[in-house]
């Protein structure tokens, strides 16, 4: 009977530590965590949101410098992050033209086939693969 009760409190226990912070300032992984859309970033950001707790999980990045001189540097309609050409940008990295690599939301290929043109795999992701977080298979 006490064991029972004492493996209770930590199965309890590892719960409340999966999303720490104040509710404002809540972390998972290399994830924020937001509770109403509102709050969640909109730049420079990929989010996915867990219909089950009802949370925002958003992974957001900074823009790498590119190599080329500001001059010869492309900005891209609808992308925060200026590049050079024959390159691309996902996450904030940039990638030459022909590079493929694993996109920022953790289970999707990108790759670059032209200046700021790229294609994507369309698979779905979750918490686990954009956060960067261990995912228990069970």
């Amino acid at each position: 009977m006490n064991l029972s009760l004492t493996f209770a409190a930590c199965v309890c226990s590892m719960a409340v530590f999966a999303v720490q912070g104040s509710r404002n300032e809540k972390s998972y992984f290399d994830c924020k965590v937001y509770f109403d859309e509102e709050e969640r970033p909109t730049e420079k950001a990929n989010c996915v949101y867990d219909y089950q707790e009802k949370l925002h999980y958003c992974k957001t990045w900074e823009c790498e410098v590119p190599s080329c001189p500001r001059e010869e540097q492309v900005d891209q309609e609808g992308e925060p992050c200026p590049l050079c050409p024959d390159t691309c940008t996902t996450g904030g990295k940039i990638y030459n033209v022909g590079e493929t690599v694993t996109c920022v939301d953790g289970s999707n290929i990108c790759g670059c086939v032209g200046t700021g043109k790229a294609f994507s795999t369309y698979a779905g992701t979750n918490k686990y693969m954009l956060c960067g977080a261990p995912h228990n298979s069970e």
